[in-house]
């Protein structure tokens, strides 16, 4: 039976991505985009007509995990954001990035905005310097790491998202140690 007490939401934001992962939904075994995948993004408009009025009263959770793209590479992410915390001020909000997208200005702006209500941005390092972008292909490790540093100094709270594969594993103590270091609240 169909109730209206929806607690937890996860809203794909874009299926447009910078980032070319070898095991990621949206590319076939060449990396060409999988026929049928758009490359577009939701709209304030989208959120406000896709979600009636009485599921934001029970919203708990508000998750944006990117499964088919870069949540922070919607062109409205951050008024998308800003109307989700004004229809549910106090649910948890997840945000899955890669952490290679836009300066540190922008990290800094998306770090205050979310310092007010609570909050997880999981940035995905899949290792260090050397190893991080055999698996998260198209991404810069340095500048995933000043982003996060910015997101962190505004009062944004970061976890690092550590996927282990054979050409990582030996890198993992030494990954929490520099999450540690950088202010990540997690591991």
């Amino acid at each position: 039976m169909f109730t209206k007490n929806v607690q937890y939401i996860d809203i794909d934001l874009t299926n447009i991505c910078n980032a070319r992962c070898p095991q990621c939904p949206r590319y076939d075994l060449d990396y060409r985009l999988k026929p049928g995948l758009n490359k577009n993004s939701l709209s304030v408009d989208d959120i406000k007509n896709g979600i009636d009025e009485e599921y934001w009263l029970t919203i708990d959770n508000i998750v944006h995990s990117g499964t088919t793209g870069e949540p922070t590479l919607n062109p409205s992410v951050i008024e998308i954001l800003e109307y989700e915390i004004q229809k549910c001020p106090n649910a948890y909000y997840t945000i899955h990035t890669n952490g290679d997208t836009h300066n540190t200005q922008w990290w800094k702006k998306l770090g205050e905005l979310l310092s007010g209500v609570k909050h997880e941005m999981q940035f995905s390092l899949d290792g260090l310097k050397d190893t991080h972008h055999l698996y998260r292909v198209g991404t810069n490790f340095d500048r995933i790491i000043e982003n996060a540093k910015a997101f962190i100094s505004s009062g944004g709270y970061a976890v690092w998202q550590y996927i282990i594969f054979k050409h990582n594993q030996h890198q993992v103590q030494d990954a929490n140690d520099l999450a540690i270091k950088y202010g990540f609240k997690g591991f």
